[in-house]
């Protein structure tokens, strides 16, 4: 009895001990918030980027000179309307001056020429005259009618002639200005270069240089990179200095478009010739404004669908931009929600595998001034061509070298290009926080807000996995209550 009585107080004591520790152990481990993952459904305000595409026409500088506008920046312009000049500012500035000059003289002259035969006033002179000796006919019965309309007549042709030597030395003079005054415009057109419309439209001083990169007849054939590329815009503003051949201004037409390629499943319902509400990110506001368009164009591919928008309104409140962001509020997607908080940044240096040594416990050999010295290193994971180390377990810095395995091989020396970054979160298994990796490409990691991830992309976590919250209260292997 008293052996059975001593290995049961034995066996409880040890119980109580290890219940103790257990119990000690949950009190000092972080208590940390907990989710559920689930699949659900979440609207997306995911943007794509885009390229605007519009019927321009670019005009050029005929001469060196200065731009001076005739029209404002986003008028709508007729065609043969004047737009703009090229001027050599000095030698129209003095053109200008002396056609000023030259015509306030032929006003001056013309104020105080004498009347010719061709005014109105002779000729109701020459009337009253005939008038008057018509009334007068009877005095003049016993005469020959014909001699008195000969006496008239002798005294018109006496007028005449008298009017002509009267005005001969005015438009003699009047004759020598009205050539000086063309000589000077033809001067003036030779010292400016005025561009009219050759077609209706709204007249824009912003250039890109992409006018005849991105139009209507080859937007189908843009590529991905070009849809996304950055183009930058200058603004030709008045009174600069253009050379010959320079880009001064475009006509624009009423009708543009916006070609994006996007997420397959953002453009899953599209169909040609139907409408859509998108939203346009505005750079001068930094707002996204709704505008509804037409799909003129689809063209799917695997993970991608290229499409073309078309409208009729609201051209001059993006003329000041090839970029754009499209948004569609309509776009529900199915996923994994979780918060941005939970997802933990890795660092790993990523090293050829033909300078890991080593085959079970692995080592790199760092070249040094004094020799090479083999530094123990712990893989994280390894491919074909690489191995992957934790940075905080890493301790050489870029610009260190290491040495290969086979020495016919050239050095390897450690750069930021090494440096690869992993999104994850950290899934618990029996109380212990596991990093797992995640794909976030694409996403949006805004403080406070949450993210949708794709189950297809994302094996490494399930549905009912419990993940934690606040990624920076835990790190790895650490347990979790």
């Amino acid at each position: 009895m008293p052996f059975i009585a001593t290995l049961v107080i034995t066996l409880l004591f040890g119980y109580i001990i290890v219940y103790m520790g257990r119990g000690a152990h949950s009190f000092f481990s972080p208590s940390v918030d907990l989710m559920v993952v689930r699949l659900d459904n979440m609207e997306m305000q995911q943007s794509v980027p885009g390229i605007i595409i519009r019927h321009e026409e670019v005009f050029h500088a005929g001469k060196d000179g200065r731009i001076v506008f005739d029209v404002n920046e986003f008028d709508r312009v007729r065609e043969g309307v004047l737009v703009a000049s090229i001027r050599d500012i000095e030698a129209v500035d003095q053109n200008e001056r002396d056609m000023a000059a030259l015509e306030q003289e032929i006003l001056n002259v013309h104020a105080m020429r004498h009347a010719t035969q061709t005014d109105p006033q002779v000729a109701r002179v020459n009337a009253n005259l005939k008038n008057r000796m018509d009334r007068n006919m009877h005095i003049q019965m016993q005469k020959n009618l014909s001699e008195i309309y000969a006496l008239l007549d002798t005294v018109t042709r006496i007028t005449e002639n008298r009017n002509r030597m009267i005005t001969t030395e005015s438009l003699q003079v009047r004759g020598d200005l009205n050539r000086e005054y063309d000589f000077l415009s033809a001067q003036r057109e030779e010292n400016s270069n005025d561009i009219y419309a050759t077609r209706s439209g709204i007249m824009s001083p912003l250039i890109d240089g992409f006018e005849d990169n991105f139009t209507p007849h080859n937007m189908r054939e843009l590529s991905r990179e070009q849809v996304r590329m950055n183009v930058d815009i200058e603004a030709i503003i008045p009174g600069r200095e253009v050379a010959d051949g320079d880009a001064v201004f475009k006509i624009v037409g009423n009708t543009w478009y916006v070609a994006t390629w996007m997420p397959v499943d953002m453009a899953h319902d599209f169909a040609v010739g139907t409408e859509r509400i998108l939203y346009l990110e505005n750079t001068s506001t930094g707002r996204y404004e709704r505008l509804p368009m037409r799909i003129e164009h689809i063209e799917p591919s695997h993970r991608e669908t290229f499409v073309i928008f078309q409208s009729t309104r609201n051209v001059i409140e993006f003329m000041n931009q090839r970029n754009v962001n499209i948004r569609i509020t309509d776009n529900v997607q199915e996923g994994f929600i979780i918060p941005t908080t939970a997802i933990a940044t890795r660092r790993f240096y990523r090293i050829p595998m033909t300078h890991i040594h080593g085959s079970e416990e692995f080592f790199i050999m760092h070249r040094r001034d004094d020799g090479i010295q083999p530094i123990p290193v712990t893989l994280q994971q390894t491919t074909e061509t690489h191995a992957y180390i934790l940075e905080e377990t890493f301790s050489l810095a870029e610009g260190d070298s290491i040495s290969p395995v086979d020495p016919t091989e050239v050095f390897h020396i450690i750069s930021d290009m090494d440096i690869k970054i992993v999104y994850g979160v950290y899934r618990t298994t029996m109380n212990s926080a596991q990093f797992r990796e995640i794909d976030i490409e694409g996403e949006s990691l805004e403080a406070g807000g949450q993210i949708l991830l794709d189950p297809a992309r994302n094996p490494s976590i399930r549905q009912f996995d419990s993940i934690v919250t606040d990624a920076a209260m835990v790190r790895e292997g650490q347990v979790v209550r």
